[in-house]
């Protein structure tokens, strides 16, 4: 083997060895986030909106649970996160100074409580009349669990 051909298959090991090494450091530089979403009183709660904000840049990922109540978030960049968990009818759940290492899986899990309650206007075609309808979810949820159907009538 000629000089100038050793030194082409030495080049060429030398190129494919660094384009491994940053192949390798660029798959294992981000990080994952996973947990699932219950409600006070034990139930899974599927739906509910995940949505982490690494704080360093503003960067936003979105994610929404299962029917298990689970989620996941992968291959978020590394750093400081907020994250908030939202359903309609339940308070949001905020966990803030989680910090995301490289190659690493987080678990955060959440408990909603059931929302505080709330009014609405009722406007028919025809009627011009204003009916005002109160649901406190927390009954809402009570009758729903025991098979009881909750109906409005106008």
């Amino acid at each position: 083997m000629s000089v100038n051909n050793l030194k082409l298959a030495v080049r060429t090991v030398l190129v494919l060895l660094v384009s491994t090494a940053l192949a390798s450091a660029q798959a294992v530089s981000t990080a994952s986030l996973g947990g699932s979403v219950k409600d006070d009183q034990g139930g899974v709660l599927p739906g509910v909106t995940i949505t982490a904000t690494q704080t360093a840049t503003g960067q936003v990922r979105t994610a929404i649970t299962k029917e298990s109540g689970d989620y996941i978030l992968t291959a978020l960049p590394v750093g400081p996160y907020r994250v908030e968990f939202t359903l309609p009818g339940f308070q949001s759940h905020v966990q803030s100074g989680l910090v995301l290492q490289v190659g690493t899986s987080q678990t955060v899990n959440a408990t909603l409580k059931v929302g505080e309650i709330f009014s609405f206007t009722v406007l028919t075609g025809e009627n011009t009349e204003e009916k005002s309808v109160h649901v406190n979810y927390q009954d809402l949820v009570k009758d729903l669990k025991v098979g009881n159907r909750v109906t409005v009538d106008n």
